[in-house]
Order: C-alpha cells, then sequence, then structure tokens
C-alpha cells in the first residue's frame, strides 16, 4: 500500500462509458471505494489523464 499524502486518481467507468472520477492519499479510502464501486470498472489513471477527464466531465455538464 501506498503511504498516505501520494494522491492516486481513479476513473470509473461502466459498459466503457465514464460515469465517475475519484482520488484518494488514503490506501483504506480507495479500497472502500472500490468495494463499493465492484460493479462498476475502476481504473487508475495519471493525474494529467484524470484533470483532462474532469475537464470534459464539466463541459458535458455545462451542455445537459
Amino acid at each position: 500500500m501506498l503511504p498516505i499524502g501520494q494522491i492516486q486518481y481513479f476513473k470509473v467507468e461502466k459498459n466503457g462509458e465514464l460515469v465517475g472520477l475519484f482520488q484518494s492519499n488514503s490506501p483504506d479510502i480507495i479500497e472502500a471505494q472500490k468495494k463499493l464501486l465492484f460493479d462498476l470498472t475502476v481504473t487508475e489513471v495519471q493525474e494529467s489523464e484524470y484533470k483532462g477527464l474532469q475537464m470534459v466531465a464539466s463541459w458535458n455538464q455545462g451542455e445537459a
């Protein structure tokens, strides 16, 4: 497990479609989140990809 303080970034997908993003610096929180999202695909991503997805998601939200 990673020490507290190192942030990890994740995207959450269902059937190949982005449905969420989360980040955490706590290994316990990350594992708990993955257990809650057991029926979805959770993939660790680099910070740059996370921020790009976050930007696109906020644009899409503005169009809805």
